[in-house]
């Protein structure tokens, strides 16, 4: 049996050419995506030398499977088959990780096509992907599978790979020893090369990461894993305080003008319609979200923290009153590992139960919830309640009976929703049969929490983790716009005490948490961003953004009688300003006539961006 000569043989040079120009045509797809996508170079070394290793390790089984089957005909399609899965996984990985980082700014991870998986046997959506899309898809990984082995099999041609010389063993398991030590803890402990690693697609997917950050956000998180456990031991336990029951409502893509609490001129909330006629419902006249996605958005009003200050450590309000004597019950529509949010729940609550749980109804059915209800005893202890409902989001199940705009979208056309050409009409009338589905089953949750002796020495919170496009702008959607379609979403307090909540001309997310805690009498913490609202509106200035990487933001600065909002992306590109008492749809940008004004809002952006 021959070997690898040390001197390069004609076949030896041609494995070596065909093995190089692989890896040169991957790191230059590569390079192109790591550019569209503003992430460090070190990346395109990292992503090199993952590849370089996977094309040896191929090499390395390729022998052992030569030696096990020997010479027979069909072998060397065998061998061939080893390094052209490798050259299509990894080109497969590259691409999904590009339009998964550019349309929702989260890395591929093992967990996330695992949930996708599920979802599909389950008859789910947990994303808005045709089956043309998948089919497209499925085809092409087949037919470059099929080129690939065409080629190796033509390389491998007259190749023996019974044995490798001592050189090439050496060299292989340095390069393999090389990519291990890099991704050690203690070496990714260092922010910037934490961004490296957690940015590569290989590496995000064996891993957890669920977003790619740069050096500095890496720092700021680290800090905060540090800091919000002591802020957390720091605040005192058992106080003395009015021991209310407190529920938090969020609704997914809830926008604030198709209440007609908020004037809209269909009566797709009739139930809390009629709560605010009673005088137990207040309204906050402007509240906004921090961001234009559900996890920051859930997060940023749990937390009182805006997403760039948002881990899992953060010392939230459930945790806050769980350390005060309460019980914690999380119930909600939807799939929560989505994008390592149930993960930022952490493991302290009383009972957690979302749409994976349910026996009776699909994932994204909000129904879910008043079957996680059930399960919960009857009031025994002071307890925080998170619901969360999903029936105006495009993916959610829409039950039959509230379909009473017609025509209205059901199924997803993804050609027709990324391109705008969406019918609007019949979008907007899918989504106000969702609104109208989500006040049913709002009331349905205050009858059971009212059967379960919750409801009567309660306040609750009804609000949008951000809201939804419908064809505004010719866009439809949300995550990666900030206008006010996006942004702008209803905030309702019941209560049925006297209490004076002053400050519902202006809010956001980041205020709930504060005002719950200051309605209790118990002290806000300190580091929470957000403010009471039972103190008088003031004026002042909220920050929005998209994502943590390459994110658009955005300023909307209430001082009244005025109201300013600015936006700017990729760092100080397409910067635009709107005034939004007078333009309240943002359709004449003032910015180009309004420099001083524009440069106000960059002073205050890049002081924020630096603490």
């Amino acid at each position: 049996m021959s070997e690898f000569p040390l001197a390069l043989t004609s076949q030896t040079r041609k494995l070596l050419l065909v093995s190089g120009a692989h890896i040169l045509a991957i790191l230059a797809l590569f390079e192109w995506f790591r550019r569209e996508l503003g992430l460090s170079a070190g990346v395109l070394l990292v992503h090199a030398l993952l590849v370089i290793a996977a094309l040896i390790t191929s090499l390395l089984v390729t022998s052992l499977v030569a030696r096990l089957t020997g010479h027979r005909p069909a072998a060397r399609y065998l061998v061939a088959l080893v390094p052209s899965l490798i050259v299509t996984t990894i080109l497969a990985l590259d691409v999904v990780s590009f339009a998964t980082q550019q349309t929702m700014a989260i890395n591929l991870t093992r967990s996330l096509v695992s949930l996708w998986i599920q979802a599909w046997l389950d008859g789910e959506r947990l994303l808005p992907i045709s089956s043309l899309l998948l089919a497209g898809a499925a085809t092409a990984v087949c037919a470059m599978l099929l080129l690939e082995l065409a080629i190796w099999t033509r390389t491998f041609n007259g190749v023996r790979l019974v044995e490798l010389t001592p050189a090439t063993a050496v060299a292989s398991v340095a390069v393999l020893a090389a990519v291990y030590l890099m991704s050690l803890p203690q070496l990714t402990s260092q922010p910037w090369r934490s961004e490296v690693l957690s940015a590569d697609p290989i590496l995000s997917f064996t891993g957890s990461k669920w977003a790619a950050v740069d050096a500095r956000q890496q720092e700021i998180f680290d800090r905060l894993r540090l800091e919000e456990p002591r802020r957390r031991a720091a605040y005192g336990r058992h106080q003395s305080f009015e021991r209310k029951n407190v529920v938090v409502i969020t609704v997914d893509s809830l926008r604030a003008d198709h209440l007609p609490l908020y004037g809209y001129s269909r009566p797709t909330t009739p139930f809390l319609s009629r709560l605010h006629e009673e005088g137990t419902l207040r309204r906050v006249a402007f509240a906004t979200s921090i961001c234009a996605e559900s996890n920051c958005g859930i997060s940023s009003t749990l937390f009182s923290k805006p997403l760039r200050r948002q881990v899992a450590e953060n010392f939230s309000l459930f945790a806050l009153l769980k350390d005060q004597g309460y019980a914690a019950h999380f119930i909600l529509s939807g799939n929560h590992d989505w994008m390592g949010q149930r993960e930022v729940y952490g493991n302290e609550l009383t009972s957690y139960f979302d749409g994976r749980d349910s026996s009776r109804y699909g994932w994204s059915d909000d129904r879910v919830l008043l079957e996680g209800l059930e399960q919960v005893p009857g009031n025994q202890q002071p307890s925080f309640f998170f619901f969360h409902l999903m029936a105006p989001h495009i993916m959610a199940a829409k039950q039959e009976q509230y379909r009473r705009y017609q025509p209205a979208v059901v199924e997803l056309d993804m050609q027709a929703l990324f391109s705008g050409k969406y019918d609007q009409a019949s979008v907007i009338n899918n989504y106000d049969n969702g609104v109208l589905e989500v006040d049913a089953m709002i009331s349905a949750l205050f009858a059971a929490l009212d059967r379960k002796g919750y409801l009567q020495n309660s306040i609750v919170f009804i609000l949008a983790d951000h809201g939804e496009a419908l064809g505004d702008r010719g866009t439809y959607g949300h995550i990666n716009w900030l206008h006010q379609e996006t942004i702008n979403i209803p905030m309702l307090i019941y209560d049925r005490s006297a209490t004076q909540y002053q400050g519902l001309a202006f809010a956001s997310q980041l205020d709930i948490a504060p005002t719950i805690v200051d309605r209790l009498g118990l002290p806000v913490p300190p580091d929470w961003e957000g403010v009471s609202l039972l103190g008088p509106a003031m004026p002042r200035h909220t920050i929005h953004q998209t994502k943590l990487k390459q994110p658009c933001f955005a300023v909307v600065d209430y001082a009244p009688p005025s109201m300013l909002k600015f936006m700017e992306c990729g760092g100080g590109k397409n910067e635009q300003l709107y005034d939004l008492v007078s333009d309240p749809h943002e359709l004449q940008n003032l910015a180009p006539s309004a420099a001083p004004a524009v440069d106000k809002f960059r002073a205050l952006l890049n002081e924020w961006r630096s603490r």
